[in-house]
């Protein structure tokens, strides 16, 4: 971390050590006054950080010192903005929250065997839009016979379709499983990654 003034540099310190993260640890390894130097390049390198460069300049041989390191230098004016900036980074390490989203619940009226094709499902959608792209579960008399299948065909009358709304029938094909039975309910959903 460098600054211009003390004055900024203790600033810019506190907010970023007041910067909230259970999982990601932010650490100061050196903060000083001045411009950006070889030394500052070496140790940046040496314990694999980078550089925060606020309102200081960075002398022509750190600046070719630091892409022979592979050293990352930010220039900054704005002590928000080095925050900011530096709260996006530690948010892309995090690992993201899994969030399970329910889209649509469809109930199984007729189950066919089709030559070629396998077993489909003649469905009608209850609530919600059912899609393509949406994982799926399995339930019968109220028990999860399978989960995470993937929908393989989605049908509406002969057309192959990317979605059906509730209130219309389908036909329906699960990846990987062949066990559906009449009377089962499938319900749909997606798995959203939350940063």
């Amino acid at each position: 971390l460098k600054a211009d003034v003390d004055g900024s540099l203790a600033a810019l310190r506190v907010s970023l050590e007041d910067i909230p993260s259970d999982e990601v640890r932010l650490t100061i390894r050196h903060a000083a006054v001045g411009a950006v130097n070889d030394s500052d390049i070496l140790l940046a390198a040496a314990c694999g950080g980078i550089i925060v460069a606020f309102r200081v300049d960075v002398s022509a041989g750190a600046r070719k010192l630091a892409d022979q390191q592979g050293v990352d230098v930010r220039p900054y004016r704005i002590i928000y903005e080095v925050c900011d900036e530096i709260r996006k980074a530690m948010s892309g390490l995090l690992t993201p929250e899994m969030r399970i989203e329910a889209r649509a619940s469809v109930d199984v009226r007729q189950v066919f065997r089709i030559t070629k094709v396998g077993l489909v499902a003649g469905s009608y959608v209850t609530n919600g839009t059912l899609e393509r792209n949406h994982l799926a579960k399995v339930i019968r008399n109220g028990v999860v016979v399978r989960e995470g299948c993937k929908i393989s065909s989605l049908r509406h009358v002969k057309d192959d379709v990317r979605e059906v709304r509730a209130g219309m029938e389908c036909g329906i094909r699960l990846e990987g499983f062949e066990d559906v039975h009449e009377g089962d309910r499938i319900e749909t959903y997606e798995v959203l990654k939350i940063a």
